[in-house]
């Protein structure tokens, strides 16, 4: 994977390809995230202008976001377990 890929600029717009590599998850996975609402469209993401348009992300915030996910997932198996 090209460099340039791996250290977008604060505030970058990056591709769900170059996101997921960073971020060790699926692009799949990112977009599912974002069909269940844990990722906010102009916050997290923008989506392409037509219906096969690629996504657009910017990566520290949808990695805060994901971090947050895990934190509460985990509290969560902790108040659950006997």
């Amino acid at each position: 994977m090209p460099t340039a890929l791996l250290a977008a600029p604060e505030g970058c717009w990056i591709p769900t390809s170059a996101v997921a590599y960073r971020l060790g998850v699926s692009p799949d996975s990112l977009r599912r995230y974002a069909r269940n609402g844990y990722l906010k469209p102009g916050i997290h993401y923008r989506p392409g202008l037509l219906r096969n348009s690629p996504w657009v992300w910017q990566v520290d915030a949808v990695a805060l976001e994901l971090l947050q996910l895990s934190t509460k997932r985990e509290q969560t198996k902790k108040c659950h377990t006997p």
